[in-house]
């Protein structure tokens, strides 16, 4: 379970059946009938309001102070789909919520068990804040933008660059599918375990076996790898990329 989807609840939000209601349609959704009294006349409004229960990413209730996280539970839900626009994540259907910068944002998939669980093969597993409460950000699938691995990290002044801010452009997806997000800490031998996204920093890419090892040029005569290591082609990389393997004892080490 990726951290920032709580430690506390029963529920997955990935599972749009999580929290199905028991009983016929919540408040404007199927199975409750509006409109009137006036002339007997009745209407179903369909999809208005909410449709539904289903699990969401939330701040802890009753809780104060640093220790405070979020916590999973079964909550209204909407009718809106992945793309959809939205204002906060009742808007969207079950398994997704709302994210974006700003008064207003997108339904997105969540993906609590990660890339590879939860995103389909044209997205990988990123966070992201919700607008209706911006200090809290969520797991979820966005798509992928193909961006180039040598694309300089930050964007120099005046040049363009797919990647912009604070994101570099970074390997997503175990297939070597590259997209821009903000780049983690972790250097060249430093553990990570592949859940999440980005847990190396720029240059870099996580093997779960080997740690943060380092992306190099096989077409170079300067690989740009340590002593010893040797820079080897990797699935999924680009032409004339891959990533350095070896050790100062020229031992191997599989990537």
């Amino acid at each position: 379970m990726h951290r920032l989807c709580g430690l506390q609840g029963n529920c997955l939000p990935d599972d749009d059946m999580a929290c199905s209601l028991a009983s016929g349609g919540a408040a404007g959704g199927p199975g409750e009938l509006i409109g009137g009294a006036a002339g007997n006349i009745s209407f179903d409004p369909g999809g208005l309001g909410t449709t539904g229960s289903a699990c969401r990413v939330n701040a802890q209730e009753d809780c104060e102070g640093a220790l405070c996280g979020v916590a999973r539970s079964c909550e209204p839900t909407g009718a809106g789909v992945a793309g959809d626009p939205c204002v906060a994540a009742v808007d969207c259907s079950a398994g997704l919520t709302c994210v974006g910068e700003g008064p207003s944002g997108v339904c997105r998939a969540y993906c609590c068990e990660g890339t590879a669980r939860s995103c389909d093969s044209g997205s990988f597993c990123d966070e992201r804040p919700q607008p209706h409460a911006p200090e809290i950000y969520v797991p979820v699938c966005l798509p992928i933008d193909g961006c180039s691995l040598t694309e300089p990290f930050p964007c120099p002044e005046g040049q363009e660059c797919t990647c912009r801010g604070n994101r570099a452009c970074v390997v997503v997806r175990s297939d070597g599918a590259t997209s821009c997000t903000e780049p983690g800490t972790g250097q060249l031998g430093d553990p990570c375990t592949g859940a999440e996204t980005a847990e190396c920093a720029h240059g870099f890419v996580c093997s779960s076996s080997a740690g943060c090892m380092k992306i190099c040029s096989t077409a170079a005569e300067d690989s740009g790898c340590p002593e010893a290591g040797v820079c080897q082609s990797a699935s999924g990389f680009p032409v004339g990329l891959g990533v350095c393997v070896g050790s100062s004892s020229g031992a191997p080490v599989a990537p």
